[in-house]
């Protein structure tokens, strides 16, 4: 590893940083983790590019906080037995914090939950090279793996159903709706069998959670994660093809799989202009998903769960023509974007026919007539 590297390695592990500064508050990242990072950090210094790797702090994940509402709404529902209006509040209140958090980035609840540390890796270093950049390339490396229930929703349901619309419109919201007519003064068997549905809904949510939390702690962050390393060679390409092209930086986020934390916490800093720019441009690892028409690298037109964020995939090119359109049921950096005003969207894609569709992208999106 180069001097620089050297230097970026030990500026960038937690370990070294101060623990009183927010950054470091929380349970640290793991050594995984870290080891990700470094490696992404020296990949880029070793093409010459300079590079950070920026200690952050983020909500953990989001099964903890999936669990964490789960388990209120539950108890909300035990107490609206004995106490209906009470347990109703509760479970409304409960309810809305967890479309807030999902839907609006907002969270409620979830801001009583422990951070952890982890890291980003910037390109060019945080500071003035940032100001006028035209375009941010961008990946989580330590995406979402993974695991049986989720495989299932997928194929049977191609990602239409999700934990989170299973937990809240299945569970929340009916849960809800049977505590109101306790307090209407309608009970009875029927609504004592309806209530303990919902509640058996919410206890599988539970059980996909604890799935989910297995698999994380069996596979743990990739060292060099396709989606990361493809943005690093997509650099590569810029720098091949033109000199004098546009200004790009590159973010390789942590916490990408607790909701886009990594994202969140990068992105809270950066000021979009009146036109949208930096554009943001996420590549994410995958490929087509059930019913699919398309066999190559597709452009979200829209993202999210609970609600659904229009993406611009209009940098693609108009729509009907080039990649296919996709939908992803999940928050990415480009919908952190698209909620603090920049153009963004995301690829989703491996291989050279993703770079090359990122790289259509970049200078699209440096074009003026392309943005709005």
């Amino acid at each position: 590893m180069s001097e620089q590297s050297e230097k970026t390695a030990a500026e960038g592990d937690p370990r070294d940083g101060n623990p009183d500064d927010e950054a470091f508050t929380g349970p640290p990242a793991s050594e995984g983790e870290r080891r990700a990072a470094l490696r992404l950090a020296e990949e880029l210094d070793r093409r010459g590019h300079q590079v950070k790797v920026d200690p952050i702090s983020v909500r953990v994940e989001t099964g903890l906080d999936t669990v964490t509402h789960v388990v209120l709404a539950l108890a909300s529902g035990v107490l609206g037995l004995f106490l209906p209006l009470v347990g109703a509040a509760g479970c409304l209140a409960v309810a809305f914090s967890f479309f807030s958090g999902r839907s609006l980035g907002f969270p409620l609840i979830g801001r009583l939950l422990p951070k952890r540390a982890t890291q980003n890796v910037l390109s060019p270093e945080p500071g003035p090279a940032w100001i006028g950049l035209d375009v941010i390339i961008c990946a989580g490396y330590d995406a979402n793996r993974p695991y049986p229930f989720a495989k299932f929703l997928e194929r049977f349901w191609s990602g239409r159903l999700t934990i989170d619309r299973i937990a809240f419109w299945g569970g929340m919201i009916p849960l809800f709706a049977v505590l109101m007519l306790r307090v209407t003064g309608v009970d009875g068997t029927a609504i004592g069998v309806v209530q303990l549905l919902v509640s058996i809904v919410l206890l599988g949510v539970l059980a996909a959670e604890a799935d989910r939390r297995l698999v994380v702690d069996r596979s743990g962050p990739d060292s060099r994660p396709a989606a990361a390393i493809g943005v690093i060679e997509t650099l590569d390409e810029l720098a091949v093809e033109q000199e004098d092209g546009p200004a790009v930086g590159v973010a390789l986020f942590g916490g990408e799989s607790a909701s886009a934390a990594g994202a969140e916490a990068f992105l809270s800093e950066v000021s979009a202009s009146r036109e949208g720019r930096p554009a943001l441009i996420a590549l994410i690892d995958g490929g087509p998903g059930p019913g699919s028409n398309s066999n190559g690298p597709l452009v979200t037109a829209r993202e999210g769960d609970l609600s659904v964020m229009p993406m611009n995939d209009e940098l693609a090119g108009p729509g009907g023509t080039g990649p296919g359109r996709a939908i992803l049921r999940r928050l990415t950096a480009a919908g952190v974007a698209r909620r603090r005003g920049l153009v963004a969207t995301s690829v989703v894609g491996s291989g050279d026919e993703a770079i090359d569709l990122v790289l259509e992208i970049v200078y699209r999106a440096t074009a003026e007539e392309t943005l709005p």
